[in-house]
């Protein structure tokens, strides 16, 4: 449609069709630079320790059926095991795969799998990869999703495609190899500089002559630039919710928040509580008491995942009771290691006011008194 605007013979005319054209191209090339993510891509070693003194799974439940059924249905493991660069257990060691699966079918060896990747080397150590999915190990080649992360893989989604390297009955040492696709979020900070220098170009020349290939070509310049402005917002996503309040998590007294409800035949005498599954109902208030307002609860599982350090798996619904978000629930799925200052939760979906979202969770503990700890989050919700 640009080169059916008639080019006459001023210089301002010339120069307002060429910035039709020049904005066009420009705003076509920045939204395809804004809608590519940013993908990176990981490979590396899964090792599963099923025998001798330094097992990385703990078998923790089961049903009464489960040692009868050929697939044993029903069992449920809390793992910590390394991720080394190679094939070999003495390979470097670049993380920890730390959660829980659980058998969860009758006919064929296929696991639900719940997985943080914590990276403890190079430029991803201290970032989390957390992935949920199904591992039908009998597959020559499975595909799980990358639901979240934290870190250099804050908000990211994504994909592993894994393949057994290796099961060796006599030693008990399964090894897995990992492929795993990060797509990162694009980010909005360059659009407004965009926006700002297109604006400017048109504004300080479109009246620079009055006639009229002049002003169709400044009004297509202009044009362009809103239709194009506007693409570029909707790729680069929008509305962000940021929430504040209090989690309490009560372990004593007449009526606990949070109870055990499995553990391993070793998790008493691990420093970690390794194996240990619980199950929470913990109240949210506005405030760091428990006499606080309250706005909702924390309802779901968590698992003691690590044995050197006090780190959990956490699959939690956020349950909202009061306010503009009575009935929403945000779900989060993410590490929460004890020791650190402040740690990062990936918001992996929600419900109502919160469907479709994704985000994360910045927590730090605030205290611990007479067996109740009380966790501060800051939410920061990015909505589709």
């Amino acid at each position: 449609c640009f080169l059916s605007i008639p080019l006459m013979a001023s210089s301002s005319s010339i120069f307002s069709a060429s910035l039709a054209l020049l904005s066009f191209f420009v705003l076509c090339s920045a939204i395809a630079d804004v809608a590519a993510a940013k993908r990176t891509r990981l490979h590396f070693y899964f090792q599963e320790i099923n025998a001798g003194p330094n097992t990385s799974v703990v078998r923790v439940a089961q049903a009464n059926t489960t040692l009868a059924s050929p697939t044993s249905f029903g069992a449920l493991v809390v793992a910590d095991n390394p991720l080394t660069k190679g094939p070999e257990l003495t390979s470097k060691l670049v993380g920890r795969a730390q959660g829980i699966y659980t058998s969860a079918s009758q006919e064929e060896l296929a696991f639900m799998t719940s997985l943080n990747f914590a990276f403890t080397a190079g430029k991803y150590n201290g970032s989390v990869l957390t992935v949920l999915g199904r591992n039908a190990i009998a597959l020559p080649v499975r595909e799980m999703p990358v639901v979240g992360g934290s870190g250099y893989f804050r908000l990211a989604r994504g994909y592993a495609r894994i393949r057994t390297h290796r099961m060796d009955q006599r030693t008990g040492l399964v090894t897995v190899e990992y492929n795993v696709t990060v797509i990162h979020p694009r980010y909005r900070q360059q659009v407004p500089s965009l926006r700002s220098t297109i604006v400017l170009g048109v504004r300080d020349h479109q009246l620079m002559a009055p006639n009229i290939a002049t002003t169709v070509s400044a009004s297509v310049a202009l044009l362009s630039f809103f239709i194009f402005s506007s693409a570029i917002a909707d790729v680069t996503a929008g509305k962000t919710t940021r929430l504040h309040f209090y989690f309490h998590e009560i372990n004593g007294g007449h009526n606990p928040s949070a109870v055990r409800v499995a553990q391993a035949s070793t998790t008493n005498s691990s420093p970690t509580s390794f194996g240990a599954v619980v199950v929470a109902d913990d109240p949210l208030t506005t405030g760091p008491e428990l006499t606080w307002e309250p706005v909702g609860r924390a309802q779901g599982i968590y698992a003691s995942t690590s044995q050197e350090e006090l780190s959990f798996m956490l699959s939690l619904n956020f349950a909202f009771t009061t306010g503009k978000y009575n009935g929403s629930v945000l779900a989060m799925l993410g590490r929460n290691t004890l020791g650190l200052p402040v740690r990062e939760i990936s918001v992996v979906g929600g419900s109502g006011y919160f469907r479709l979202v994704r985000g994360y969770a910045l927590v730090r503990t605030h205290s611990v008194v007479q067996g109740v700890v009380t966790a501060e989050y800051n939410v920061t919700v990015i909505h589709p």
